[in-house]
């Protein structure tokens, strides 16, 4: 039962760091064209 309750803590971290690597990346995306029109 501890495994479980590890694993699902452990899952529930990935899937935050996915969604904040996405939310990254977007912002990544969005904010590059700025910048460049910038130099």
């Amino acid at each position: 039962m501890r495994m479980m309750s590890d694993h699902h803590i452990g899952a529930g971290i990935d899937r935050q760091v996915s969604q904040l690597y996405l939310m990254k990346r977007t912002l990544t995306i969005l904010i590059a064209p700025v910048k460049s029109g910038n130099d």
